[in-house]
């Protein structure tokens, strides 16, 4: 009975990893005036999203389209960010630079004697993420099928040379998302009016893919783990 339930954990993992894979839909830069307003250089459009709507489950990928290997200076990093539109608001939690965090995928590039991380070239790699617990809380949108955030991922890189020596010029390459207001709201409510039924969790690097189940598979696991690892003593206790 144990190995089926630790098999049946395996299988939901694999299907939460498969929703992860759903992408953004690629949009033209200039299809909208906030996108060459911030210099962005790859855009993207997500879905709508309406007041109390909780948004998680960020990353990003560095991708190395190039001949030559890249290479990237954590100082140079600058964290993503999600800016308002049109009068739009949200809740950070936590509001720090502990929403983000390296993937191991991309700490595993680090070349220790040069303090950076090398891409090898026609590479990628997902290179930032949020937090397990991280989210943002709409507050406010005011205007109906209006822009309301974009978020901004900003990427510095630098090209090694066929000579290996490093290009100093920097590469400086802006992905972009942008989100769009649901529904007009205008007068929002205040924070103890927030109703008892949960908000929607929604996985915001992908399409909608039913994310509410997330936790649900979360807590499960949890709870099959502690069995796993206690399974001698429970077996002990059955037999009784």
């Amino acid at each position: 009975m144990l190995k089926k339930v630790i098999l049946l954990s395996g299988i939901l993992s694999l299907s939460l990893i498969g929703m992860a894979n759903w992408a953004y839909t690629t949009v033209d830069c200039s299809s909208n005036s906030s996108f060459w307003e911030n210099s962005c250089n790859q855009c993207f459009a997500w879905w709508e999203v309406k007041v109390w709507d909780v948004l998680s489950v960020f990353d990003d990928t560095w991708n190395n389209d190039t001949t030559n290997k890249k290479i990237m200076y954590k100082e140079d990093i600058k964290l993503p960010i999600l800016n308002s539109l049109n009068g739009s608001k949200f809740t950070k939690k936590p509001n720090d630079d502990t929403f983000w965090e390296y993937t191991k995928e991309f700490e595993a590039l680090k070349d220790n004697d040069f303090d950076w991380y090398v891409l090898p070239a026609w590479q990628k790699v997902s290179w930032i993420k949020s937090s397990m617990w991280a989210w943002y809380k709409v507050e406010k949108v005011w205007t109906k099928w209006k822009w309301a955030w974009m978020m901004i991922y900003d990427i510095m890189s630098y090209n090694i040379l066929p000579s290996w020596e490093v290009d100093t010029n920097k590469n400086s390459h802006k992905e972009c998302v942008l989100f769009t207001s649901w529904e007009t709201v205008i007068n929002p409510p205040v924070e103890e009016k927030i109703p008892t039924k949960k908000p929607e969790i929604k996985e915001m690097t992908k399409v909608k893919t039913g994310p509410e189940w997330i936790l649900f598979f979360m807590v499960l696991s949890f709870l099959i783990w502690i069995v796993f690892i206690n399974r001698k003593t429970i077996l002990a206790f059955v037999r009784k």
